[in-house]
């Protein structure tokens, strides 16, 4: 049986890897990339380098992400704040902060101990 197509997230660098599956991204980011499926499992298809213009909006993303995470481990809103003004969509200071306080008045309840 041919092995099926598929999109799986893996880190950038998996261990079926020997090299990263999108240039100068970290090994331990994240990536969402096709993969082969066979009776082993999945097999991540490398990438390797993309466009400067594709490439840059990864790099953001990525920055969003790991912002993101820094903002619920230490519970701030101002590192949310901070995450959203990283992502391409969203990018400025008061809409991020717009974003973060109508998120705190809605589901505050289930931040925890944002400050």
């Amino acid at each position: 049986m041919a092995p099926e197509a598929w999109i799986f997230n893996f880190t950038n660098r998996p261990p079926s890897l020997s090299m990263a599956a999108i240039h100068g991204l970290a090994d331990d980011d994240v990536v969402e990339i096709a993969c082969k499926v066979d009776a082993q499992g999945p097999a991540p298809v490398p990438i390797g380098t993309v466009g400067d213009e594709v490439f840059s909006i990864i790099k953001a993303v990525k920055a969003y992400e790991r912002l993101s995470v820094d903002a619920i481990i230490h519970g701030s809103a101002e590192y949310a704040i901070r995450a959203l003004m990283a992502h391409p969509l969203i990018g400025a200071y008061h809409v991020a902060k717009d974003l973060v306080s109508d998120f705190m008045d809605r589901q505050g309840e289930y931040a925890g101990q944002w400050k």
